[in-house]
């Protein structure tokens, strides 16, 4: 009897394994390798299954994939962000075994397609962690190399028809301890030549700065193998392992990580992965689009933003365009990277607004990238106690690469149960929770 009872409930328990490997042909792109392979794990589970409950074997976890590796860590890392690759360095630092997981390549998504600004949020949560991230941008690029870094401030301008002052821009950041200073419209126009006439004046924040991401993600990669992180990229978690109240590792369609804490730092890509092992986490993904200019003469090293445009210079002599999207409904995702002609049009149309002596630039290119930021706009920062084993980093959506070496250093010091550079109360997830 007691036989009959073990193998009906390893039957079910190999449907769901049978539900889990459908994700993985859906997420195959029809590859055949992918699906030959997912067709076989599922027949050599179901026989391995049948005779493991006729045997009345003791219960245990759910054993890997036919044919599939097995590792073991510490921490698993899912993302290959600037976040997990920071927090990963950290935490490797400290003695513990670390490896990193990513869908692409390292640094392929969001963290490598951003527009390169270190000007992060400055609302009363994001504050602490962005004056954190702006002490630890110099000696985090002094370590790094040649990251293109520079440290030349950024300019808020304040156009006439906004709603608002310098003066009021210049107290809203005062107020959560930034350094910065108002400017009248002639000191912009002398740090900016080509801006409009129509401005009020604008924000100087002297600490903001930039870097070349794509160069910043390879340089960070390096550091982290240097301090002993594998990292492993093209390789898709499909399955997050739960078990006995506790998360347990990652699966992926090469192998099985057994780890003592799963950290998602996955960005768009967060909130779906946490739902698969049962954890509503409201993160959803969201597009931003960027155009770069045909290289010109140097005109400054200062980032400048305003009419809901973000600029700057690169070491190349590029200018990078970015826009503000419309208002985030997270009812409509989409993790498609193309560009769309609406969205460059509006870019370019504010950009003529804001600076019309940069008419007649010629657009190099454009591209894309995918954000996620959370429900609330806020970051997402936690060790969670029920099921234990699971840590987050995620949310961050246009903020996540410059607050990047400040999120890394948070979520590793809460996994090692040490002290923290920045409070993060108000970053746990807890706050999505309706009171009970």
């Amino acid at each position: 009897m007691n036989d009959a009872v073990d193998l009906g409930t390893t039957l079910a328990r190999f449907r769901t394994r049978a539900a889990s490997l459908q994700y993985r042909l859906a997420a195959a792109d029809a590859r055949e390798d992918e699906v030959a392979r997912a067709a076989t794990d599922l027949e050599r589970e179901l026989r391995a299954g049948a005779t493991t409950a006729l045997a009345a074997a003791r219960p245990r976890a759910r054993p890997a994939s036919a044919g599939a590796r097995t590792a073991t860590k510490d921490v698993v890392i899912v993302g290959g962000g600037i976040v997990g690759l920071a927090a990963a360095r950290q935490l490797a630092r400290a003695g513990v075994r670390v490896v990193v997981i990513e869908r692409g390549e390292i640094g392929g998504e969001a963290s490598g397609r951003n527009g390169g600004q270190i000007s992060p949020g400055i609302d009363a949560t994001w504050a602490p962690l962005a004056k954190r991230a702006l002490d630890l941008w110099p000696d985090f690029a002094r370590e790094l190399g040649d990251i293109d870094y520079q440290c030349a401030g950024g300019l808020y301008v304040v156009m006439e028809s906004d709603p608002i002052d310098p003066v009021d821009v210049l107290e809203y950041r005062r107020e959560r301890g930034f350094v910065a200073e108002a400017l009248d419209a002639s000191a912009c126009r002398r740090l900016l030549p080509s801006l409009t006439d129509r401005i009020k004046g604008g924000v100087f924040s002297p600490r903001h700065g930039q870097v070349d991401p794509v160069k910043t993600m390879r340089a960070l990669a390096r550091s982290a193998r240097a301090c002993g992180v594998d990292l492993w990229s093209n390789e898709e978690v499909t399955v997050i392992d739960v078990s006995a109240g506790a998360f347990r590792g990652v699966r992926t369609p090469r192998r099985h990580v057994a780890a003592d804490v799963v950290l998602i730092a996955a960005g768009a890509w967060s909130g779906a992965l946490a739902r698969q092992a049962g954890v509503d986490l409201p993160v959803s993904p969201r597009r931003i689009q960027i155009i770069a200019s045909e290289p010109t003469e140097r005109m400054t090293d200062t980032l400048w933003g305003g009419n809901g445009l973000y600029s700057r210079q690169n070491s190349a002599g590029e200018l990078h365009f970015g826009a503000e999207g419309p208002p985030w409904d997270p009812s409509v995702e989409t993790f498609e990277r193309r560009t769309t002609e609406p969205t460059l049009r509006r870019i370019a149309r504010r950009m003529v607004e804001l600076t019309p002596g940069l008419r007649g630039l010629r657009a190099k290119r454009a591209w894309s990238g995918i954000i996620g930021p959370s429900a609330d706009g806020q970051p997402i920062i936690d060790v969670i106690e029920e099921p234990s084993g699971l840590a987050l980093a995620t949310g961050f959506g246009g903020n996540g690469f410059g607050t990047g070496p400040a999120s890394g250093e948070a979520i590793a010091e809460l996994i090692l149960t040490a002290p923290t550079s920045v409070d993060t109360t108000a970053m746990r997830l807890e706050r999505f929770r309706a009171p009970s």
